[in-house]
């Protein structure tokens, strides 16, 4: 596997003037234990999305793909496991989809090719909270994760999600789980360095596998 991490991130929506994923991203140096990480911001549109992420993919030819998002409500980090081929929610220029398929050829989901176990082990041994999600929810995130893993089916690219909770300055008039930038940071660092460990989780299904 190269030592080249492509790290997503998503810009603000839903009201938000900022995104945990944007903050965390800024915060994470240039490389990490000898990984080269290298930082896309994507946009909160399912198309477009797809297509900067696809392109980047195509360009730097990444071990590994780390998208971020936020989830607010959540209290700790979340290493989804499974994307699925559904579409629902409308984005910020009218996109809008109500269960359609992302992929009308596609499978219908994908499972992660982390080993989300050992990765959110690792995040926990760090100090962060984290579990390990079985649902990504059917937005832009579920799209994204969705869209890398069908791009790498055929490589040996791995690809994977990690949800993070609202910051505190989101979170401060909302009655809900925050978390600093600072431990989300260094989970989201102890994440990457495990994916490109030899760690392995035998639960974990095959990289190739997929639902139908």
């Amino acid at each position: 596997m190269q030592k080249i991490l492509l790290l997503t991130y998503f810009e603000p929506f839903g009201g938000e003037s900022i995104n945990p994923s944007g903050t965390v991203a800024d915060i994470l140096p240039g490389y990490i234990g000898g990984i080269k990480i290298i930082k896309l911001l994507l946009p909160v549109h399912f198309m477009k999305a797809k297509e900067e992420l696809e392109t980047a993919m195509d360009k730097y030819k990444p071990g590994a793909v780390l998208s971020l998002g936020q989830a607010g409500g959540r209290a700790a980090l979340s290493v989804e496991k499974t994307a699925l081929n559904i579409a629902e929610g409308a984005t910020y220029d009218g996109e809008a989809f109500s269960g359609e398929p992302l992929d009308a050829a596609g499978a219908d989901a994908y499972f992660s090719t982390f080993p989300v176990k050992a990765v959110s082990k690792a995040v926990n041994d760090a100090g962060v909270p984290c579990v390990v999600s079985y649902f990504a929810g059917t937005y832009v995130c579920n799209s994204v994760l969705y869209a890398a893993l069908n791009k790498a089916r055929d490589t040996c690219t791995k690809c994977g999600f990690i949800h993070l909770p609202y910051l505190l300055s989101q979170g401060v008039f909302k009655n809900v789980p925050t978390m600093t930038a600072e431990s989300m940071a260094k989970g989201v660092e102890a994440a990457i360095i495990a994916v490109f460990s030899d760690m392995s989780d035998s639960e974990d299904m095959p990289a190739d596998e997929k639902l139908h």
